[in-house]
């Protein structure tokens, strides 16, 4: 049974690839071994099975099979594909994907969750760009190949060599944090764009398309076909605004589209419904907008915009704009944020946690000394949670924050890309006295003496101001247990505290 079957998914990861890029590896292909270890490697970092479909009968061509591929798609929480000159060429490739998309982006949840989207897409060749960018845009992507010549495609990393496992255990890594925000995540917040006049139907794209850039938790109700009988739409926005959190109005001197045989038309009663109603509302009008007959030649919209500059609409929830066009995103975008604030509990407020938790912050680089820390916590019945950046990643920060916010104890581990490891903990100090973590440790990791440099030092003697334990095997040849397990042992005697 797939991870998120409460979510209503059958499968939790669907694969797409060219079945020419299977190439085998001795006895074995690359992506069936590929497949195989990213489960095996999911499984691990979340403690339950997942479940992977992956077409390894070539199915593909006939119209039975077609739909039934369509089906399990649509059934799928992720997509991960596997970039190649043979995959963006196939038909059938760029069909599944256009599917999940279609699919993805039509349903409550969306093709973005937070900041992460529902494709991983991993490169098996060094396809440039544009070329894989017009199958399924500007995804990020997994180096999964290896270069022979600065100027060749290059070839699939060698199933044996340890860059394949490090490339595994990203995608693992990634797919695990949207898996579980997906598993956490409820209905978007609805807003709803009521009607408008022609003169502003671009401004309306416009502000939606910026609106929905800039907020992928929310989902945006538009152009709803009004029904030709009158009862009939009252009764479709009326359902529309009881899910919404906001509804916008933008109006000008022109009335829009007549209700048959009435006075009102859409636009009008939409807004009218929204006033009735409970839900906060913003109405926008332009600045240069005089309310005289030589400019609303409309009588009845004439009417209807002085009511609601004249305030006899005014209540709480309203935010009434005379402003410019250009404005207006960021007007809806400040409303919307009040309501957003206004809904949720503050961000600054940490969700109830009995249990014990660690979040280890580590570089893709230190993995050899991250997972015997891992089997350890899960052994000392301590949930880890694995933040890793590699040099190239950035800071990250609100990844970040969203896993600390989760947690109640913290390590970073300076290891084999010390400089990144430090830089990243001068931006977890501020998150952390904001989160009060419990417990919070440096670990100096195997062989670390050599590459620190006296500023490095002076560093990490500062932070044991801020209450951080330091557990330094760094004149050690290997990990040692034993200098871990005495921080486990800090970490459990919190529980009580909890």
């Amino acid at each position: 049974m797939a991870y998120l079957a409460g979510k209503g998914f059958r499968y939790d990861i669907f694969f797409s690839y060219a079945h020419i890029d299977d190439e085998g590896q001795g006895e074995e292909k690359w992506i069936t071994i590929f497949t195989r270890k990213l489960k095996t490697t999911l499984e691990k970092l979340i403690g339950k099975t997942i479940d992977v479909w992956i077409d390894e009968n070539n199915l593909r061509g006939n119209h039975a099979y077609d739909d039934e591929i369509h089906e399990k798609i649509n059934q799928s929480a992720v997509f991960v594909l596997c970039t190649s000159n043979s995959y963006n060429n196939s038909f059938y490739c760029k069909q599944e994907f256009d599917w999940f998309s279609t699919n993805a982006q039509g349903s409550s949840l969306g093709l973005k969750v937070k900041n992460m989207f529902r494709v991983s897409n991993i490169l098996l060749y060094d396809v440039p760009l544009a070329d894989w960018a017009q199958v399924i845009g500007r995804s990020a992507g997994y180096t999964a190949f290896e270069k022979l010549t600065s100027t060749s495609m290059g070839k699939p990393l060698d199933v044996t060599s340890k860059e394949f496992n490090i490339i595994v255990q990203r995608v693992a890594e990634d797919i695990k944090d949207l898996l579980f925000t997906i598993g956490e995540s409820g209905s978007k917040k609805k807003v709803f764009f009521a009607n408008v006049s022609k003169t502003l139907i671009d401004s309306k794209k416009r502000v939606i398309n910026e609106i929905s850039n800039q907020n992928t938790d929310i989902q945006i109700i538009s152009d709803v076909p009004p029904p030709e009988d009158e009862d009939e739409h009252e009764t479709k926005i009326k359902q529309i605004l009881n899910d919404a959190c906001l509804s916008v109005h933008l109006l000008n001197d022109l009335p829009g589209r007549d209700i048959s045989g009435k006075l009102d038309t859409y636009l009008q009663r939409q807004t009218e419904l929204a006033l009735s109603s409970s839900i906060p509302q913003l109405i926008w009008v332009p600045k240069t907008l005089n309310l005289i007959p030589d400019e609303v030649e409309n009588n009845h919209h004439l009417i209807f915009l002085k009511k609601i500059d004249n305030g006899e609409y005014s209540k709480k929830n309203i935010s009434y704009i005379k402003g410019n066009e250009s404005d207006l995103t960021r007007e809806i975008q400040n409303k919307l944020k009040e309501v957003l604030t206004e809904k949720a509990p503050a961000d600054s407020v940490k969700a109830e946690n009995k249990e014990l938790t660690l979040l280890l912050e580590t570089h893709q680089k230190d993995y050899s000394t991250t997972f015997p820390m891992v089997d350890i916590l899960i052994n000392n019945k301590i949930t880890p949670e694995i933040n890793c950046e590699a040099d190239n990643q950035g800071t990250g920060l609100t990844r970040l924050e969203d896993k600390m916010s989760k947690v109640n104890s913290f390590l970073t581990i300076i290891g084999n890309a010390p400089q990144t490891s430090i830089s990243r903990l001068d931006a977890c100090i501020q998150l952390m006295l904001k989160y009060e973590m419990k417990v919070q440790a440096i670990y100096l990791a195997p062989k670390l003496n050599d590459r620190l440099n006296e500023e490095m030092k002076r560093k990490i003697s500062i932070y044991k101001r801020f209450n951080f334990q330091i557990l330094d095997d760094s004149r050690n040849s290997e990990f040692n247990p034993e200098t871990f397990n005495s921080f486990v042992q800090t970490i459990a005697g919190i529980k009580e505290s909890l």
